[in-house]
């Protein structure tokens, strides 16, 4: 990024860049400082400020691997005067060189089950049968189908009018988690 002091005074800039996960799978901050530099400059000069990010400006702390990981997708690289000023906004999508096996808890989403094929068949079957009893969830609107992908499958022990138990439920977590 070129900087240039437009006065007639001598000054100085800082130059902040961020990077974004638009798509992560963990809660991470909207963007993260990843290097920042300050430049003077005599009037009217102009400098290059250039950044070298490696795999660990893509990266968040993984609780499971007791490492660093980066997921694989689309991240932004953002610069600018300051968090709330941004004057450059670029994409890059960064390939993980490691694969993370999918673990299911009470907390997962209708929609982390019907994002993964296997896990999917076995819940579309179960909300199939749960439609038939709850009228509901044959509404097939929008707000009804956004409302299902974001609840946690521990619901599906209250909406299921008793068709399935807590029992079932981590019979259900179990035989999802020994498929990976």
């Amino acid at each position: 990024m070129k900087v240039t002091n437009t006065g007639a005074m001598q000054g100085k800039e800082v130059v902040q860049l961020y990077v974004k996960d638009v798509l992560s799978n963990v809660v991470r901050p909207e963007k993260e400082l990843k290097g920042f530099a300050k430049v003077d400059l005599q009037p009217g000069e102009t400098k290059q400020v250039s950044f070298t990010l490696d795999s660990r400006a893509f990266a968040y702390y993984n609780v499971k691997l007791k490492d660093w990981h980066v997921e694989t997708g689309e991240f932004e690289i953002l610069v600018g005067a300051s968090s709330q000023e941004i004057l450059l906004v670029e994409s890059v999508v960064v390939e993980s060189t490691v694969s993370l096996a999918k673990s299911y808890t009470r907390n997962s989403t209708i929609g982390d089950l019907m994002g993964d094929p296997q896990a999917a068949a076995v819940i579309q079957a179960m909300l199939s049968q749960a439609g038939e009893m709850m009228p509901m969830l044959q509404d097939g609107s929008d707000m009804m189908i956004e409302m299902m992908r974001n609840m946690p499958i521990r619901a599906m022990v209250m909406f299921s009018q008793g068709a399935m138990t807590e029992q079932g439920l981590d019979e259900l977590i179990k035989h999802l988690n020994s498929n990976k």
